[in-house]
């Protein structure tokens, strides 16, 4: 069974293999989370997706109008 440590481990170790071949790495992610990415190695860190802006934005205006009907 894998765990979040062996992730680490494992996404470490093919940053550096990656590396060494002189190879880009990239993966999605959501915002607040690419900090580890890059630190394991990767070169390319896509942050969000069309679903978490969409959601985050329907957040913001549903909270705006909320404000608005107090």
């Amino acid at each position: 069974m894998c765990c979040k440590a062996d992730f680490s481990a494992n996404a470490t170790a093919i940053g550096k293999r990656a590396k060494a071949a002189d190879k880009a790495i990239g993966i999605l992610t959501v915002d607040g989370k690419a900090e580890p990415s890059l630190a394991q190695g990767a070169t390319r860190v896509g942050v969000g997706s069309d679903k978490h802006l969409l959601i985050a934005a329907a957040d913001a205006l549903a909270a705006r109008f909320a404000r608005k009907a107090q």
